[in-house]
This record gives structure tokens, sequence and C-alpha cells, in this order.
């Protein structure tokens, strides 16, 4: 494969704070259409490396779809109803 395009960029943190000491990891989401790509690090504790962990989570645009369509059959339902009474 020669083409070197990048498609998209991650930027996962893990973040120090000093009072109280505190470690806290900061997850990358890339949202495609078809499926949610995270990406999390964490540090285990006392250890000197870290965990990088990848989930791919499919389909998870229809359920924001489906929230939608709920709230415009609820809109449509209350419209009709009025509409009926009159």
């Amino acid at each position: 494969m020669d083409n070197k395009t990048i498609l998209d960029t991650f930027e996962p943190e893990i973040r120090v704070y000093s009072n109280p000491p505190t470690v806290t990891s900061e997850t990358s989401i890339i949202r495609k259409f078809l499926a949610d790509i995270y990406i999390v690090m964490n540090i285990p504790e006392n250890s000197d490396f870290v965990n990088v962990r990848i989930h791919i989570k499919p389909l998870i645009s229809f359920i924001w779809l489906s929230v939608i369509l709920m709230v415009i059959g609820g809109i449509s339902a209350i419209v009709f109803r009025v509409k009926l009474k009159r």
C-alpha cells in the first residue's frame, strides 16, 4: 500500500493532577456512520508501562437515529390528537 494518507487522528490523554494526586484518562473517539472507534490509555498502579485499549462499537449512530424517530413520532401523535379534538 503506497498511499500514505492519514484518515483520522486519535488523541487520547493521560492527565495527572497533584492535589489530590489523581491520574485520569481521556478517551479519544472517532465517529463513523457504521461504527464508533474509542481509544483509551491508562497506567496500571505501580507500573512503568501504559495500557492502550481499542473499542469498536458498531451501529451506535442507529441509536441516535431511533431517538430522533421517537421524538418525531411523539410530536406527530400530539399534533394528530390536537387536530382530532378540533
